[in-house]
């Protein structure tokens, strides 16, 4: 038998402890092991020699047979970029058997030309200071990321909305810009769907924080603004800090797993058709595993409120201008002339510009006047 190396440097320091030239807590101290290890060594030593301590491997009573080692290679073979959490969940649908994401990288480590160990680096010492809301709607967060998802398009964006209690997601839009009209769009979709929250935890950008001339002036963003009217309070997190964004983070690395790398789309419309569908999935069906709970389970228990009465979301989650009604009873907006009516004239009205629905809402002295439609031009 091939003697080790391990061994022949343990037994080095037992064969002293058996002649009591050392005690066995110093020979703890020097091997770095118990007290109570150095006494099952030197057993050994003295039953089997140095051959007793040289390292004994043994079949795990658990090891994963052949069988469902080869689906776990299988599954891999089909989409090489899916992750061991992924590939846990593959395993269980097909064979109902539970295996750890560990086993699962140990399977592929041997079996697999493409997984290779990542290699540690430094971290910061500064401590991470974990959080979680109470409720569902405490706080909700809001985030973007980005790829080239489309064969045909440019870069497209996914601006997603998380509740930090629950882990659910309340909304996704998939598009072309990531702007304020595209942020507001999906802030409304989930206030439509789950009520008004008590805040939502955007980044440090100038949708969000006054950082333009405009903005400054004015002290508040379109998006801002928007949360103020129904009650929500908007605040972002500190530049550059990316521990406060870990969950939504992880999220957006859990769809590009399951959800993007998993299916093919059309176009842009079929991508956020498709996505509508899997997020109720994802809220019903998948359990969290830093909550150990479906994020649906846990929308029950909820901060969030109704819209303020006699509220209209157009007048909320749009662009707000205001023009001077000229004399001949029109207003401009784009190089374009819209009617008004003649009451008007020379009267300050508000546009409630929504994009997304292509009209304008005319208001003047808190009262809407009129609705356009943005093709529709006087002259």
């Amino acid at each position: 038998m091939k003697i080790t190396k391990r061994a022949q440097d343990t037994a080095e320091v037992i064969a002293l402890v058996v002649i009591k030239a050392k005690s066995v807590k110093d020979a703890a101290d020097e091997l770095g092991k118990s007290e109570r290890t150095i006494k099952r060594y030197l057993k050994k030593f003295r039953e089997e020699g140095i051959e007793g301590l040289n390292y004994r491997s043994h079949t795990s009573w658990n090891r994963t047979n052949e069988t469902t080692e080869n689906i776990v290679v299988e599954i891999k073979n089909e989409r090489s970029n899916r992750s061991c959490p992924h590939i846990k969940h593959f395993v269980y649908e097909r064979t109902g058997k539970k295996i750890s994401r560990s086993t699962i990288w140990c399977i592929l480590k041997r079996k697999h030309e493409d997984i290779t160990t990542k290699e540690k680096t430094e971290s910061s010492t500064e401590p991470i200071k974990p959080y979680e809301m109470k409720r569902f709607g405490d706080m909700w967060q809001i985030d973007t990321t980005e790829g080239y998802w489309l064969k045909g398009y440019g870069k497209i964006y996914l601006i997603l909305i998380i509740d930090d209690y629950s882990r659910g997601i309340l909304a996704g839009v998939f598009a072309l810009k990531d702007d304020t009209a595209s942020n507001m769009l999906a802030i409304r979709m989930a206030i439509e769907k789950y009520l008004v929250p008590h805040s939502i935890k955007a980044d440090n950008d100038s949708k969000f924080k006054p950082l333009r001339k405009k903005d400054k002036e004015q002290g508040i963003t379109e998006i801002k603004r928007a949360c103020n009217e129904l009650g929500a309070v908007l605040f972002t997190h500190k530049p550059y800090n990316a521990k406060s964004k870990g969950k939504i983070e992880k999220r957006f690395q859990f769809i590009d797993d399951w959800f993007i790398k998993e299916n093919d789309f059309k176009d842009l419309e079929d991508m956020n058709s498709k996505f509508e569908v899997w997020t109720e999935w994802f809220n019903n069906d998948h359990v969290v595993e830093s909550t150990k709970a479906t994020p649906k389970s846990r929308f029950e228990n909820s901060n969030t409120k109704p819209l303020p009465e006699g509220v209209d979301l157009d007048d909320i989650f749009c662009f707000k201008e205001t023009r001077l009604v000229r004399r001949d009873a029109t207003i401009s907006y784009k190089g374009n002339k819209y009617e008004i009516g003649a009451e008007y004239m020379g009267k300050e009205v508000t546009l409630h510009i929504t994009l997304d629905k292509n009209k304008i809402r005319i208001w003047h002295d808190k009262k809407l006047i009129k609705i356009i439609n943005l093709k529709n031009r006087a002259g």
